[in-house]
């Protein structure tokens, strides 16, 4: 959108014109909204157990519930192995330090990189909807062409 010449004119257009979604909502509403859902819920006593992987969604979900509920929200991370450099480390600081999150991180990293196959594909990452591969070193050889029976494919 910020990237793209007239991007927000063409969100909005999309949002407003073609969706027919209201431009009256404030964001604030939307989360008291949900916080005192979750405390009617949940009730006096009540705790919550969730999943957060420090992206914006799991991230604003968790402040949420811990602003609905407090300490009484137990968030987990599940450090696969697969995460970016420090990114385990960063994520917990964030949520615990800067707000206040109950979270608790397992290192699964072993279990789940020893599961890994070894295959032509390993040095290939699946990101988003992009394919990323390290560059080789000079003594490597060079990565398998991929055949259209052994690409990776979408879902969607």
């Amino acid at each position: 959108m910020t990237h793209s010449p007239l991007g927000k004119d063409i969100l909005r257009n999309f949002v407003v014109e073609v969706c027919s979604s209201p431009t009256n909502w404030i964001m604030t509403d939307y989360a008291e909204e949900f916080i005192t859902s979750v405390r009617e819920e949940v009730g006096p006593e009540g705790h919550v157990i969730g999943a957060v992987s420090g992206g914006v969604d799991s991230t604003v979900a968790a402040v949420l519930m811990n602003k609905a509920i407090g300490d009484r929200f137990h968030a987990v991370m599940v450090d696969n192995g697969c995460l970016r450099k420090d990114e385990a480390t960063k994520v917990l600081k964030r949520l615990r330090e800067d707000c206040g999150i109950n979270l608790t991180c397992i290192d699964a990293s072993q279990l789940f990189l020893g599961k890994l196959k070894v295959s032509a594909f390993l040095p290939f990452f699946a990101w988003g909807l992009f394919l990323f591969h390290p560059l080789p070193s000079v003594t490597s050889p060079p990565p398998p062409t991929p055949t259209p029976s052994r690409a990776l494919r979408s879902s969607f």
